[in-house]
Order: C-alpha cells, then sequence, then structure tokens
C-alpha cells in the first residue's frame, strides 16, 4: 500500500488481512535491508571469511555452521541469517524470542534466537538489551537486607540464682 500510494496508484490498495506470502516478503525485504549495512563495511571480506558465509536462492546472508551437514535439523538452524547487532529489527527479535521462552534469561534467548538468525557479535547484544527488561529487573531484584540483630538485654544476660525472681498467682 506504501508503495501504491507513493506511485499515486490510489485505485490499487489493498485491504483486509495480510498473507503469508506478503508477511515472508516483507521479512525477506527487512532482512535485506539490514545486511546491507553489513556488505558495505570495510571488514566484510574478513567477516565472510571466518564465518563461512554464503548467500542462499533470495539473496540472504547465510551463515554455514558445524551443524551443517546433520540431516534432521531444519535449513533455518543448519544456516542461519546473518544480521547486524546495531539495527532495530534486533532489538525487536530479541524482544519477541525472550517474551516467547518467558523470560529465561541471556543464554537460552540467544540459544533461541540462534535457531534462526545469528547476529554479529549475539551474546553482548542480547544481554544488552535484556538489562532493559521490566519484567526481569521485577522479578530478579535485591530483596531487603536483614536488620543488624540488637544486643541481648541485660536481665537475659546477667548472671542470676536460680528462683531469685519468682511470681506466685493465687488463683
Amino acid at each position: 500500500n506504501v508503495l501504491t500510494k507513493l506511485r499515486k496508484k490510489s485505485n490499487m490498495f489493498k485491504t483486509g488481512e495480510l498473507t503469508t506470502t506478503e508477511l515472508e516478503a516483507s521479512k525477506i525485504l527487512w532482512i535485506l535491508y539490514d545486511q546491507n549495512d553489513i556488505t558495505n563495511k570495510n571488514n566484510f571480506k574478513k567477516v565472510k571469511n571466518s564465518l563461512n558465509l554464503f548467500y542462499d536462492k533470495d539473496n540472504i546472508l547465510r551463515v554455514k555452521t558445524r551443524i551443517s551437514s546433520i540431516e534432521t535439523f531444519s535449513y533455518d538452524k543448519k544456516f542461519p541469517i546473518l544480521l547486524n547487532k546495531d539495527s532495530y529489527i534486533i532489538k525487536l527479535i530479541i524482544l519477541n524470542a525472550h517474551i516467547s521462552i518467558f523470560h529465561s534469561g541471556v543464554t537460552a534467548t540467544l540459544s533461541f534466537i540462534r535457531s534462526k538468525f545469528w547476529i554479529i557479535q549475539g551474546r553482548q547484544t542480547v544481554k544488552m538489551i535484556l538489562k532493559k527488561c521490566f519484567i526481569c529487573k521485577f522479578v530478579n531484584r535485591k530483596t531487603l537486607l536483614v536488620p543488624k540483630t540488637p544486643c541481648l538485654p541485660d536481665y537475659r544476660v546477667k548472671c542470676n540464682h536460680s528462683f531469685e525472681f519468682v511470681g506466685v498467682d493465687f488463683a
């Protein structure tokens, strides 16, 4: 709809719910936009060689992992999509994964994300974003400190003979 508005073709607007193909196409466009920053950097050749990068059929950069020879895993798990750590889409992916696994922490969130995406400096990025999670701050906050134990009163410490102080009840 944005493109048709830019092209000034108001009779081609689509209304209604989004289809799966439209969502997949938009996801691919966001990923390609994000990966454009990675490929334009000076050290891209070094990163490409160190991470075993390759382009798939949709021209998306993927990482060839050590589990790529195992047939039982999905294509996304064997060859995760490479994403830049500084993009806004990464923040959204990390927050979505963190909520999906019920605020489990940095390691679990990163493991969940790596089943589909590979983030450059992923652990640092996940840690930085999860530090701002309000629910995790609320649940994992520090408890109140136990107050210092006061000194015992004199009558508990003073040496008295047995039955020195006795009370009698006549009832």
